[in-house]
């Protein structure tokens, strides 16, 4: 019988070192604990279609990053340090160690911790992110920094524009279920994202500043699965992630494996089924009996 994620009200709460109150999603399933960590605007279902391909196998959980879903709000963005610090609260409630998992901003997350902290990580899976991004490429991410500044008469108007939105294509259960938990109602009825634009900015001048992250690429000694995707969010935009970066963090760990995935881009191969990245992630972290 195929598994089913859980509804959206099983999260639990914990504290943050800071003690700001932190989301933990249990999106179901059954075995060893898996913990998904999410891009810079998005939230912890912005995953589900991940979730999906592993529920069968293992215990998967989600976090919201702090200003995201239903994290608390500080009063400015966290650095990578402070989320892994976040991320870490988060596996410390499931239990470590973990196989993490993370896309985006929620890759580079992991990336840190495990450099830092490898006895909390058993696998690592790296979902387009796994190094520095080229300056030349935060254009691509372009779509998902507006929508933040934009506020909407109604929930349903709210939700028709993400459903013209090009990158979000096809509409389905996963996107629709993202959608519903970064909207916010206002006072007034008005709806709009809940991650506010000042955090994200804060996030993207402090994360600017930050060593660069192949000290961490050499730090780590876990086995772990890069997966990138090779597709454009836009046409005449490059990758998010370039393969030259990719390439790099393969060559620096040995335990290492490098998959891209030439359909899909930084946007659908978290959003979108993909048979491609479920036989990546499944043979990466299953025995080969269990694939």
């Amino acid at each position: 019988m195929k598994e089913m994620l859980q509804e959206p009200g099983s999260v639990r709460i914990i504290d943050a070192a800071d003690g700001l109150p932190l989301a933990l999603h249990d999106l179901g399933g059954e075995g060893s604990p898996l913990l998904l960590l999410h891009g810079i605007t998005a939230n912890a279902r912005s995953l589900d279609a991940v979730a999906e391909d592993l529920l069968d196998q293992f215990h998967v959980f989600a976090l919201d990053f702090r200003g995201r879903g239903r994290s608390g709000s500080p009063s400015r963005g966290a650095a990578i340090p402070e989320h892994a610090a976040d991320a870490a609260a988060a596996i410390h409630a499931i239990g470590s160690p973990v196989h993490l998992v993370g896309h985006s901003l929620g890759a580079l997350v992991g990336l840190y911790l495990t450099g830092e902290q490898p006895e909390l990580v058993d696998h690592l899976v790296l979902i387009d992110g796994a190094g520095d991004v080229p300056a030349a490429n935060l254009e691509a991410i372009g779509p998902s920094l507006s929508r933040l500044e934009q506020e909407y008469a109604t929930f349903e108007d709210y939700a028709a524009t993400f459903r013209m939105a090009p990158h979000l294509q096809p509409w389905n259960s996963f996107v629709d279920a993202f959608l519903r938990l970064d909207a916010r109602t206002l006072p007034g009825g008005a709806v709009r994202s809940r991650v506010e634009p000042g955090i994200i900015r804060d996030e993207l001048l402090a994360n600017s500043t930050l060593p660069t992250l192949r000290l961490s690429q050499e730090k780590i000694r876990r086995p772990t699965l890069i997966l990138r995707a090779a597709a454009p969010v836009a046409e005449g935009l490059p990758p998010v992630f370039d393969r030259a970066t990719c390439l790099q963090a393969h060559a620096v760990n040995p335990q290492s494996l490098l998959v891209e995935l030439p359909h899909l881009h930084h946007y659908s191969i978290g959003l979108q089924p993909s048979a491609l990245r479920r036989a990546a992630l499944r043979s990466f972290l299953l025995p080969a009996s269990q694939t």
